[in-house]
């Protein structure tokens, strides 16, 4: 009735979003939720939600979760090491046939670069929303601040992580093949 009455609806509105975001001080996370009731043609309202809870504390210090940033910087060099390895792969297939096609005509070639691509989109999307964290007490002012955009980046952040794990199960039937019997499982995939 108040929206109706403020003049926020009317028989034309296709949608409403309503956005909350809650903040739970004992762990430090944020979660945003968007509601959202989208009006059809007919006069039906399909409700939907989107959620997303935020850890604003990333890259922490704490006798906690020093190891597991540790472990994350660590796995950061790795990935470095590993893109020089295959930079140098395709610059040798480069200069033996004069394309990058043979390089490319390698399957695991290809895993190792949607690996490295999403990785990389990953880590540039972790800075992003390490850059763009807000400070936690702007939850408990009068204006509203929108942590929706910092939910999708951290979701989005572990959609390619996903993949990355993905992938690399996959190329861990590359090493599969070593074994004969092992092998086999590679010919029936």
């Amino acid at each position: 009735a108040q929206l109706k009455s403020n003049l926020w609806m009317d028989e034309a509105t296709r949608a409403v979003f309503i956005t909350i975001t809650f903040y739970n001080g004992n762990l430090g996370y944020f979660m945003v939720m968007t509601f959202i009731f989208e009006f059809t043609l007919g006069g039906t309202v399909i409700p939907r939600t989107k959620q997303s809870i935020i850890n604003q504390e990333m890259y922490q210090t704490d006798e906690a979760n020093l190891v597991i940033t540790i472990l994350e910087f660590i796995t950061y060099a790795f990935v470095v090491y590993y893109t020089v390895v295959q930079v140098r792969a395709a610059l040798h297939a480069v200069r033996k046939t004069g394309s990058i096609g043979p390089y490319f005509a390698d399957v695991w070639n290809m895993l190792e670069c949607i690996v490295l691509i999403s990785f990389y989109m990953s880590t540039y999307l972790r800075l992003t929303l390490f850059f763009s964290r807000k400070p936690d007490p702007v939850i408990f002012e009068n204006y509203f601040t929108d942590f929706g955009t910092i939910g999708n980046l951290w979701l989005e952040t572990f959609n390619l992580d996903a993949l990355c794990v993905l992938v690399l199960f996959f190329k861990g039937l590359k090493y599969a093949q070593l074994n004969l019997s092992m092998g086999m499982l590679w010919k029936v995939l």
